[in-house]
């Protein structure tokens, strides 16, 4: 502002232009690592085990690589499937809300109403599915799943664990909508599955063993109520091969199931036969807002501060204390000012507030190209970046003129 004698005040005429952008999103499959940026444009790089590249190809692909396949979808892409237990199929959204599933399809995961080999194509569009809005989805094992608009989830796909949800434990290679209404978020892995509701109550269905099931029941194929979370607000629910893990809204975690690598953070070893709260984040006022487990090892957290923590067992570098071979059974703070968080079998990787990406852990799979700049199966012990960006956030438009990020 500029000061005038008469006590009059002015300033100059600042425009602030707001640009309409897509939820950044790095994703690591079991072989292929996804970037969408937030512009919506898709980039890929690492192997292409079973088509999970959706290029119709098994070309491994070194650099960041624009997917020309997914970004050819119409409205482009909004969100792509993915979990910590080495998922073949493979799934993802468009911002028009449509589902496409492209990868393997041995088990019928792709939904396609065949077990037929499609591994050679790109991204389809599930036609059984074509009149319906999806909102989210999400690819596990030999399953995808997507969650309808009105609060339904669908699933198909390989059903050895109970975890499709249609009360037996056959393959289902169409999409099965689970009778559980009023779904806000949900989670699968390789032996169970979550679901919270709009009432914040959780239900689980799948295989016991390890303490898998919480508790809550014995194998079942249809969901149960966990009522040991009632009570609990919860508000997110995510798992790992056999961890299951439940956030409430003020931040607290509850985790239960096997834990003989520290897969949960409490210290020791030891299955944990019923949801308990990880008070080692409770005591520290730390308000946990996110967390990805990998199969069966470790796991990362993010709370609202934008802090990333850490803890499990170091097996490909997923520690990220740089050294490799740390093991951990109570959380550590990795990196700060993170946005969000992702986990694959075993890489790692985060999105900073900056909108610079890092990656760790294996790289079995050339999952870690890009650091390494050509194809490679070395681990990377630490997060890592190489310069690469997800895309601006805001441009100001005035007397001066700022751009914020690249």
């Amino acid at each position: 502002y500029q000061a005038i004698a008469d006590e009059k005040y002015y300033s100059l005429k600042v425009t602030v232009t707001t640009i309409t952008e897509t939820l950044a999103q790095l994703c690591l499959t079991h072989a292929t690592t996804f970037l969408l940026k937030k512009d919506g444009k898709v980039w890929y790089w690492g192997s292409s085990r079973r088509g999970s590249n959706a290029m119709g190809n098994n070309t491994e692909v070194a650099l960041p690589t624009l997917n020309d396949n997914l970004n050819a979808l119409p409205s482009g892409i909004k969100q792509i499937g993915y979990s910590g237990v080495d998922p073949h199929p493979v799934c993802a959204i468009t911002n028009n809300g449509k589902l496409y599933t492209w990868g393997y399809n041995g088990h019928g995961g792709l939904g396609r109403g065949n077990t037929t080999n499609y591994e050679n194509q790109g991204p389809w569009l599930v036609s059984t599915q074509s009149s319906n809005t999806f909102t989210f989805c999400h690819s596990s094992y030999y399953t995808n799943y997507a969650l309808q608009d009105n609060g339904y989830l669908w699933s198909c796909g390989y059903n050895g664990q109970y975890v499709i949800g249609n009360g037996n434990n056959s393959q289902q290679n169409a999409f099965y909508r689970v009778n559980l209404p009023n779904v806000i978020d949900f989670h699968a892995n390789h032996d169970i599955a979550l679901a919270v509701t709009s009432e914040n109550k959780v239900y689980i269905w799948g295989t016991e063993g390890n303490s898998s099931m919480g508790g809550a029941t014995g194998t079942t194929g249809t969901p149960t109520h966990m009522t040991a979370l009632d009570g609990k607000n919860i508000v997110k629910v995510r798992t790992g091969a056999y961890t299951g893990h439940a956030i409430s809204s003020d931040g607290k975690m509850y985790s239960w199931g096997r834990n003989d690598t520290y897969q949960i953070p409490k210290g020791t070893t030891g299955n944990v036969t019923t949801p308990t709260e990880m008070t080692w984040f409770s005591r520290k006022n730390i308000k946990i807002v996110d967390i990805r487990a990998s199969h069966n090892e470790s796991a990362l957290a993010l709370d609202d501060q934008g802090n990333m923590y850490v803890w499990g067992t170091d097996a490909h570098g997923q520690m990220g204390s740089g050294a490799g071979g740390v093991n951990s059974g109570w959380p550590f703070l990795l990196k700060e000012n993170i946005a969000s968080i992702s986990f694959g079998y075993s890489p790692c990787g985060c999105i900073d507030k900056f909108g610079q990406v890092y990656t760790w852990g294996d790289g079995a799979y050339g999952q870690q190209n890009w650091i390494h700049g050509s194809n490679s199966t070395t681990d990377i012990t630490h997060p890592t970046s190489n310069n690469l960006s997800v895309g601006s956030s805001v441009i100001y438009d005035g007397f001066d003129r700022y751009v914020l990020g690249k």
